[in-house]
């Protein structure tokens, strides 16, 4: 039975997006029956537009997530809580996923050793670390250019349950938020 929810997403920027739309949109309609996932960028707008963006989505009973990268705050509830004073108002704790370092390093994570050599890019055991020069740095050297391509064969042979094993705010998203991916066993 569909779902009569949506989901919105609010996310910092185009890899985000790019990222909820073909990575974790499929999934989340399938394991959580929403009858749509959209996506909302934050970043570049005041908070007052993004708190009348957000009454706007819980006024229709729909549920919200928003995303963000853990730079510069020393630690996830640090972060959850600046970015709800400075951008997003209070949306709860429980809505916001620190994405640890950066997007870049969810998309990495999910890329076997496989790909990782079809694409000539260096494999990364975890990828909690990596920033976005250093992902920069490793998809330049893939065959496949401009970059834009290389993460378009990233993102088809993605594979979520080695994320989940390479990156660790990727894991808490996938298998402990409220937006956990509910694998089957």
């Amino acid at each position: 039975m569909p779902g009569n929810k949506r989901l919105t997403a609010m996310v910092e920027g185009n890899r985000d997006e790019t990222f909820i739309k073909e990575i974790v949109r499929p999934i989340l309609l399938e394991k959580h029956s929403y009858k749509d996932i959209i996506t909302y960028k934050y970043a570049n707008r005041t908070k007052t537009e993004n708190i009348k963006f957000v009454d706007a989505v819980k006024s229709l009973n729909d549920d919200v997530l928003c995303l963000g990268d853990i730079k510069g705050a020393p630690c996830v509830t640090e972060k959850k809580k600046r970015l709800q004073m400075e951008k997003v108002g209070e949306i709860g704790d429980d809505c916001i996923i620190v994405v640890i370092k950066e997007i870049e390093s969810w998309y990495l994570a999910g890329v076997g050793r496989k790909c990782c050599r079809r694409l000539n890019i260096k494999f990364c055991d975890r990828t909690d670390r990596l920033s976005k020069e250093e992902f920069h740095a490793i998809i330049a050297k893939s065959k496949y250019q401009p970059r834009i391509h290389c993460i378009a064969e990233m993102i088809r042979n993605y594979d979520v349950c080695l994320a989940v094993g390479r990156n660790k705010s990727f894991n808490y998203f996938a298998l402990e938020s409220n937006y956990r991916f509910k694998f089957s066993s």
